[in-house]
């Protein structure tokens, strides 16, 4: 499988297609919903951005090798959050924490 193909199914199984669950990412053109990304457009959503994001990933090379990556949530997403969702924020900055997931105050 190819990264492009899990990206895809990621948005896919997302989005509710044939009994998935139902939560489509917002600003997926592709399998998301029209009025939704409109509407976030509307709000200062960038053009052509998908609000997903892989904040941890961990790799097992071998036995002994184990990588923790982590990358940051961009910037644009940031300010986003805290603009439009600063309640859900503040709700989830425990799990976030305990995730390794860094969101930046305003």
């Amino acid at each position: 499988v190819t990264r492009l193909e899990q990206y895809h199914q990621i948005r896919r199984h997302l989005s509710g297609n044939r009994g998935r669950i139902s939560h489509p990412i917002i600003g997926d053109t592709t399998h998301g919903c029209a009025t939704t990304n409109r509407e976030w457009k509307e709000r200062g959503l960038p053009g052509e951005r998908l609000c997903l994001h892989l904040a941890t990933m961990e790799l097992t090379l071998d036995a002994n090798d184990v990588k923790q990556i982590s990358c940051p949530l961009a910037s644009d997403l940031v300010e986003l959050l805290h603009r439009e969702l600063p309640d859900v924020l503040e709700r989830a900055a425990d799990v976030l924490k305990e995730e390794g997931i860094v969101i930046p105050p305003q």
